[in-house]
């Protein structure tokens, strides 16, 4: 043990005094050590690195720099194909919702043009049948016997039961039966 703490001093007095000459300048210790420190491993890796000149320094820098610069470069042009990606897709969905949103409005339109429609027909019929239920029963007889079968029988299906049962007392046989058959079935029945 005693010996460890001997050259434990030994070293620490030699390095003292190699530094305090360094410093001085009387001597460059430097220089000196460096062809034989540069043959230890891993202590000569490190001064082959210091043997570089402040160019060769400098240059490497930048090398690094712009590595890194490239890198980034690199990330930021994957980062924007991605982005650009994104906005193609964004941008097809959105035209699908615009389509989507116009077919909409045309079948709202067609739906309320319909409606319309089918209320203009609603209120003829009701006319109709305002009209067929204050005539005479003989007269409203000939006018819904000569009408087709869908406009007879709606006309015939608004009207109050006693009206149809005299009306078509005036009818032929043959058309009161048909009616009176048709008026019968489920799917003729409106409401």
């Amino acid at each position: 043990m005693e010996l460890l703490g001997v050259l434990g001093l030994f070293v620490a007095c030699l390095g003292v005094l190699l530094w305090s000459l360094q410093q001085s300048g009387v001597y460059d210790v430097k220089t000196a050590a460096q062809p034989i420190l540069a043959r230890l491993p891993f202590v000569g890796y490190g001064l082959a690195e210091e043997r570089l000149t402040p160019q060769e320094i400098q240059k490497r820098e930048l090398e690094r720099i712009q590595e890194s610069i490239t890198e980034k470069e690199q990330v930021l042009a994957n980062k924007e194909l991605e982005l650009s990606e994104r906005e193609k897709a964004l941008k097809m969905e959105a035209d699908v919702i615009e389509q989507r949103r116009r077919q909409v409005r045309e079948l709202e339109t067609k739906l309320n043009e319909q409606e319309k429609l089918d209320e203009d027909r609603d209120l003829r019929i009701n006319r109709l049948v305002e009209i067929y239920t204050v005539m005479p029963p003989d007269a409203a007889a000939k006018q819904i016997e000569a009408q087709n079968d869908d406009l007879a029988l709606e006309i015939l299906q608004r009207m109050k039961t006693d009206v149809v049962a005299i009306i078509l007392a005036q009818m032929s046989k043959e058309r009161a039966g048909s009616l009176t058959l048709k008026m019968g079935k489920p799917e003729s029945v409106t409401q």
